[in-house]
């Protein structure tokens, strides 16, 4: 009984540790973390297209990487 215990034990932090490791290596981030982060800018609630190229290029040269959240309304076929 113990012994199966030690097994199921070892199984799931394999698991888990499987899953913490596929995430590491994708980059992601937790979905609930997703949800809650907001832009903060002094562009406006919305900005144009044109305003956040401009920001974009002001500080394109201290970036070295991206991650972009995009939300989609109406997609279409």
């Amino acid at each position: 009984m113990t012994s199966f215990l030690i097994q199921m034990r070892r199984a799931i932090i394999c698991f888990m540790f499987t899953i913490v490791s596929a995430l590491l290596i994708a980059s992601c981030a937790p979905p609930w973390q997703h949800a809650n982060t907001a832009i903060v800018s002094n562009l406006g609630s919305k900005p144009t297209a044109q305003q956040v190229l401009t920001s974009i290029q002001k500080n394109f040269r201290q970036v070295s990487s991206f991650h972009v959240t995009m939300k989609v309304d109406n997609l279409g076929t």
